[in-house]
């Protein structure tokens, strides 16, 4: 049901792993379709439940972070019949993710 994984070491050593679900070709319900994230937990003993990024069929996935807390997640996605480069990213501290084609470093 799952591929990947893809990890990235951010700020204070925090290790973000992203995956992919593969629910749209098992024809699951469309909340069980897309890209997943998750990180350790601030004592580095466990992963943080996980969610779903953008609920949609998608493919080619990427994770970046940095030292300044930036989490970038890129994937491609298939919009009238062709692949698009598609971008999320968080600022801060991976709490809240936000589309955008342009700012991802």
């Amino acid at each position: 049901m799952y591929r990947g994984p893809d990890l990235a070491v951010g700020k204070g050593g925090l290790v973000h792993v992203i995956w992919y679900n593969n629910g749209y070709q098992r024809k699951l319900p469309q909340d069980q379709w897309g890209v997943m994230y998750s990180h350790l937990n601030s004592e580095g003993t466990a992963f943080v439940p996980s969610r779903n990024l953008n609920h949609k069929p998608s493919d080619n996935y990427s994770l970046a972070a940095d030292n300044s807390g930036r989490v970038a997640v890129v994937w491609m996605i298939r919009l009238l019949l062709r692949d698009t480069p598609f971008c999320e990213t968080s600022i801060r501290d991976s709490s809240n993710f936000y589309s955008c084609p342009s700012c991802c470093f």
